[in-house]
Parts: structure tokens; C-alpha cells; sequence
């Protein structure tokens, strides 16, 4: 009787120590997974700026050939439309600096963990 008291509580020390080294190695993926939707999202931000600065610099040639001929109007028009890309720019470089920031952290967290799990 003493026997199998003495195993059980080993067996249940055991089956302990294995759930915990489980979640642990379960978060460490889910913290993987979390930093490369970070960099996915940085590379479709990065690439979101590419595009409006592409926009930008092309109404800005616009704007110029407006002022040009003398198209007050179509010159307006182009402005506003440059003010509303430079407010989306500066928003989505926001964003960018705050997902540097969360991608920063993501790596201290992982790497501290695992080598502290060692």
C-alpha cells in the first residue's frame, strides 16, 4: 500500500512538471506567431507608405503642371487631395513606430523566456 502511494505521488509530481513545461513550450509558439503577424503587418505598412509616397510625389508633379497653366481650380483640388494622402502617411508611420515598438517587445519576451527556460 505504502508502494503505490509513494509512486502515485511521484506520477502526479511527473505529469506536473510535463504540463508545465507544456504550456510553457505552448506559449513560446503562440509568441512566435504573434511577432511574425508583427512583421507581416510591418511589411504591408511599409508598403502602404511606398504607395503614398508614390501618390504624393505624383500629385505633387500634378499640382505643379496646374499652377502652370493657370487651373486654380484643378490646383485646389490636387492640394486637398496631397493634405489627405501626408495625414494617411503620417497616421500609418505612427503605426509603424508603434508596431517596432510591440515587434521589440515581442523579442525581449521570447528570447528572455527561452533563455530562461534553459
Amino acid at each position: 500500500m505504502r508502494t503505490s502511494k509513494f509512486s502515485t505521488w511521484i506520477f502526479a509530481g511527473a505529469a506536473l512538471a510535463f504540463s508545465g513545461s507544456l504550456a510553457m513550450a505552448q506559449n513560446r509558439y503562440w509568441e512566435a506567431q504573434d511577432l511574425r503577424g508583427d512583421y507581416r503587418d510591418l511589411r504591408h505598412d511599409y508598403a502602404e507608405v511606398d504607395r503614398l509616397r508614390a501618390d504624393i510625389a505624383r500629385d505633387q508633379n500634378r499640382l505643379n503642371e496646374a499652377r502652370y497653366y493657370g487651373n486654380s481650380w484643378e490646383a485646389n483640388r490636387i492640394s486637398r487631395d496631397m493634405a489627405r494622402d501626408r495625414a494617411r502617411l503620417n497616421a500609418l508611420l505612427r503605426d509603424i513606430a508603434h508596431d517596432r515598438r510591440d515587434i521589440h517587445h515581442d523579442q525581449r519576451e521570447l528570447y528572455w523566456n527561452r533563455q530562461s527556460w534553459r
